[in-house]
């Protein structure tokens, strides 16, 4: 059902999981690993977070600290923004 549902809304040019695999029911993930829906765990070789894993707390701590000030995108001028452009 779900992913029917994705079918219907969001757009084709966003995929799903790999060409070569099912698509994955992911619904957690800690360190290095993903959970799917069945219990299995997987190494997570793919997202953005395999340099500190998935829930760290220091990453955590961060998105919890910025969100409560704001959750915006880049669309609006924010020094924020600006530093983080100058250091990459």
């Amino acid at each position: 059902e779900v992913e029917q549902i994705r079918r219907q809304h969001f757009c084709s040019a966003v995929s799903v999981s790999y060409s070569n695999s099912s698509p994955l029911m992911i619904v957690g993930g800690s360190g290095s690993r993903l959970y799917d829906s069945d219990g299995r765990t997987y190494l997570d070789t793919r997202n953005n977070v395999c340099h500190v894993g998935h829930q760290h707390p220091a990453v955590v701590g961060a998105v919890q600290k910025q969100v409560a000030t704001l959750n915006t995108n880049t669309r609006y001028l924010h020094p924020n923004a600006t530093l983080l452009a100058q250091r990459l």
